[in-house]
């Protein structure tokens, strides 16, 4: 792994590590939030400005050589950066009540699908229940016939037997 170390050059502002959001420059690294020092009419007024700027110089232990990091050019004054902020985040807002709109659309037309559903179920449910009746009432009525029938055969075997017996 590289060890390195950083050297910058003046600047004319200085650097500072607040709580504030992190903003990442065209290199893709977070551009820390400066002071504008020297006496000008944005004295004291916080920017963004590219981790490199005004130029960095890296020494790589692993290769023993200095690299020089040029400035990407990023610049943001951080009332720019917060403005953007609020933005992004109304616009995520928007967004996630949207996904929640139709989110809750795509959960009614379920809702809507299951309750036809539920309604053909029903519907199953009480023509199966007809048709279990009729078949109970079937079943009996083969059960009644059964009877009547064993009834007869037995009245049959009974009037045999006596007319044997009468002989």
């Amino acid at each position: 792994m590289a060890m390195a170390s950083n050297v910058s050059g003046g600047s004319g502002s200085s650097a500072q590590s607040r709580g504030g959001p992190q903003v990442l420059c065209y290199h893709n690294e977070i551009a820390p939030l400066r002071e504008v020092k020297h006496s000008c009419i944005n004295q004291g007024r916080e920017f963004y400005g590219c981790e490199y700027w005004p130029v960095r110089i890296r020494f790589v232990t692993f290769c023993h050589c200095l690299i020089y990091q040029r400035s990407c050019g990023f610049f943001k004054w951080a009332e720019e950066v917060n403005e953007v902020r609020d933005l992004q985040l109304m616009l995520l807002e928007e967004n996630t009540i949207f996904k929640l709109e139709h989110d809750k659309y795509l959960l009614d037309e379920k809702v809507k699908k299951l309750k036809q559903k539920k309604t053909k179920l029903v519907d199953q449910v009480e023509e199966l229940s007809i048709e279990n009746t009729e078949t109970k009432i079937f079943i009996d009525a083969i059960r009644a016939d059964r009877k009547w029938a064993f009834a007869l055969i037995v009245s049959w075997v009974f009037f045999a037997i006596m007319l044997l017996l009468a002989d």
